[in-house]
């Protein structure tokens, strides 16, 4: 993309200097060719096409930036000193209010834009970050599982070995199983994982800090024993194991801590008089999580892994699936890559972003689409700094004959007017990044309430990024400088003695 856009800039430079003229027409030209090509080259999609869309204006933009460029850059005819002095004055020295309230509008217009691009993008940004923490928070960055799903044995030294990994802090061997899980008012499916409750919280940094309940009560639970000193006596009770679930999952089955629950398999079985019945073991609630996620608020249950085992009938070292947590999230794809030679046979090892590439892409592809239909509000905004500078134009058209009488060229002429719009442009800019950096600073200190029932956060995200900021900064200066130049060169056209007779 940006070799294509910095060739746009080139091709249109060479363009206007050779034929002095901004070439709007060629560039636009030239914009549609690359973006049918892109089209035609690339994977079929609507992702794809979109892309091919966007490159359109992208290219056209920067072809029309270079060609005006070459343009102004063939002449050097009086620099651009005097054409700054001339605009400055131009702009101040207006002898029309309506010119004035003009100026204040398109630079109050640009500014606005500027400014719900750069909030939106922050806001756009907060919730992806926000949405990653508790993807990340609930799993390790790094899962080592089979292909199928099934369970494979782990032994000490695989276990020691991806230990010592670069990069890797720590693990979390976990056995999960689907079931259902019911109380005495309600049922819901669920995901039953096992784990070490010693080790798994420095991984699983969603059991770090529970709602209510501790996790050290995840222990297994007494079995049924008879008294051996009273003949006569009864066997005691069995204590139901412990087991640690969401917060959401609780409430759909309006249980609470110390409460019983009913976990069903939903592929074991067991068979009875009756025939053969899904098994089922009876769990005690002795903790609640609460990640901010639904789907792992309502369908997560966590007990110890020898518990799980004993009820899916798996033998002592299967697991399931290793998470492994990364010094470094955002470069966990290369960690997961040198895992290779530590991985036990016939197991992968996947990142948090290609588990969830999926949620991701349509993340970026919003992103992506805000940005353009946000760009539009700048867009719109220049059109005023059009209007103005062709008032500007037709009210100094006197000023402009007794320019070109003393010898100034067209492109002198257009760098006056040009700086005037990229004063007026660059005036809402500067006012709209200053008052997008304050109302995220504002956001981020203070919060914006939004309904937690609906969201599951208590307040609007924000995370501002230059790598969002930059680039909008640079098409707002892109498109008042595009916006600038039609009627800077429309009204350097103007000739002497049209000036001279108004």
């Amino acid at each position: 993309m940006v070799v294509l856009l910095g060739f746009a800039i080139l091709f249109g430079f060479a363009l206007g200097y050779r034929t002095q003229r901004t070439q709007g027409w060629v560039c636009f030209a030239m914009a549609w060719f690359a973006g049918c090509i892109s089209a035609w080259t690339g994977p079929r999609g609507v992702q794809q096409i979109f892309e091919a869309l966007r490159l359109v204006p992208l290219v056209w933009a920067s072809g029309y930036f270079g060609s005006s460029l070459g343009f102004l850059g063939r002449d050097a005819n009086g620099g651009w000193g005097w054409a700054w002095l001339a605009a400055r004055r131009f702009m101040i020295g207006t002898r029309s209010q309506v010119i004035s309230v003009a100026s204040t509008m398109s630079v109050a217009g640009v500014a606005l834009g500027v400014w719900l691009v750069m909030v939106a993008l922050a806001v756009l940004s907060g919730f992806e970050h926000d949405l990653a923490t508790k993807i990340v928070g609930a799993h390790g960055d790094i899962i080592v599982e089979r292909l199928d799903g099934g369970s494979f044995e782990l032994s000490s030294e695989t276990l020691h070995r991806l230990e010592q990994q670069k990069h890797v802090t720590s693990l979390a061997p976990v056995v999960g199983v689907e079931v259902a899980a019911a109380s005495r008012s309600n049922f819901a499916g669920a995901r039953l994982y096992g784990i070490d409750p010693a080790g798994a919280p420095q991984t699983l940094r969603v059991l770090k800090h529970l709602e209510a309940g501790e996790l050290r009560d995840l222990t297994p639970g007494v079995r049924a024993d008879l008294d051996t000193e009273d003949p006569y006596g009864f066997p005691v009770p069995a204590v139901p194991d412990g087991v640690v679930i969401g917060a959401q999952i609780a409430h759909d089955l309006s249980v609470e801590v110390g409460d019983v629950i009913r976990v069903v398999s939903a592929t074991a079985q067991v068979l009875t008089p009756a025939g053969l019945v899904p098994r089922s073991v009876s769990l005690r609630v002795v903790g609640l999580f609460n990640s901010g996620m639904y789907d792992y608020d309502s369908g997560y249950l966590y007990a110890h892994a020898d518990v799980v085992r004993r009820f899916a009938r798996k033998e002592a070292g299967c697991v399931t699936a290793i998470h492994l947590l990364s010094d470094d999230p955002e470069t966990s794809l290369i960690t997961a890559q040198g895992l290779s030679d530590a991985l036990p046979e016939g197991t992968v090892a996947r990142d948090w972003t290609q588990r969830n590439s999926s949620l991701f892409a349509a993340l970026k592809l919003e992103r992506s689409v805000a940005m353009i239909v946000l760009t539009f509000v700048i867009l719109v905004a220049s059109f005023s700094i059009v209007t103005t500078l062709t008032m500007s134009i037709l009210e100094r058209k006197g000023d402009i004959a007794t320019l070109k009488t003393m010898g100034a060229s067209n492109s002198s002429v257009v760098r006056v007017f040009l700086l005037q719009g990229i004063l007026l442009g660059g005036a809402g800019l500067v006012l709209g990044v200053v008052l997008g950096l304050a109302s995220i600073w504002a956001l981020d200190r203070f919060g914006l309430a939004i309904p937690s029932d609906v969201y599951y956060i208590p307040s609007l995200p924000v995370a501002f990024s230059w790598a969002d900021g930059v680039p909008v900064v640079f098409a707002a200066l892109l498109i008042v400088w595009n916006f600038s130049v039609f009627p800077a060169v429309r009204g350097s056209q103007f000739r002497p003695v049209e000036g001279l007779r108004g």
